[in-house]
């Protein structure tokens, strides 16, 4: 599908400043989520769409978002209310987001708190990764994975939920099958955080089990070995 959308100007020949609107609309209509991050700079026109007068659409030609620089077709309306092709545009395409940055330099395995980061709008090249967003921060308990430099985007590499059980210690877990309810005292084969799935060794029962931690020395019997 060819992404377009029109953009009116008056009646003189189009202008950067012009093919930039038009190419920056149609990216709101394609990409409503993002598009409000996007920057779109005029490289070259073809003397077409400079001597173009009226309406203009610039048409994308690939589904996939345009980022960098790419080549576009430029259609000027006619009198007659028909698009002709009027040539080509030459434009880079940049895209920001709203990132969380520290405002502090954070050393592991320091707990981070929503006064310990700020949002700030930068180019998307330069967040490698999914931005983390400020409500995750403050849902929870979180600590830095490595150590976090001041200003640098945050993303949800470089944050994890504080263990709440660490290997050798003991768990409750609460097996539920089928019309059965019971708890088994087990033994962490492993450290985690609430959410995440540990081995237990239960001795009463030589077996071990799949469990989802659920807080502080308790889980929840997801499978048995």
């Amino acid at each position: 599908m060819i992404l377009a959308l029109l953009l009116l100007f008056a009646l003189a020949p189009a202008d950067e400043h012009a093919v930039a609107l038009a190419a920056e609309a149609a990216l709101v209509e394609a990409w409503p989520d993002a598009a409000s991050g996007a920057t779109v700079e005029v490289v070259q026109l073809s003397p077409g769409v400079r001597e173009a007068e009226g309406e203009l659409r610039v048409r994308f030609p690939r589904e996939v978002r345009p980022e960098g620089r790419v080549g576009t077709d430029v259609d000027v309306r006619r009198p007659d209310g028909a698009w002709e092709r009027a040539g080509w545009a030459y434009l880079s395409v940049r895209w920001s987001a709203v990132a969380l940055v520290p405002v502090r330099d954070i050393a592991r395995g320091e707990t981070i708190t929503a006064a310990d980061v700020r949002r700030e709008r930068l180019p998307r090249a330069e967040i490698p990764g999914r931005p983390l967003a400020l409500d995750v921060i403050e849902a929870g308990e979180w600590t830095a994975r490595r150590p976090l430099r001041a200003g640098a985007p945050l993303t949800s590499r470089d944050v994890e939920r504080p263990p709440v059980v660490s290997l050798g210690e003991s768990v409750r877990v609460l097996y539920v099958r089928g019309g059965l309810r019971f708890w088994l005292d087990g033994e962490a084969r492993g450290p985690g955080a609430p959410g995440d799935l540990i081995d237990v060794y239960c001795s009463t029962t030589r077996a071990t089990y799949r469990v989802r931690l659920l807080g502080p020395g308790e889980g929840e019997w997801v499978s048995t070995h």
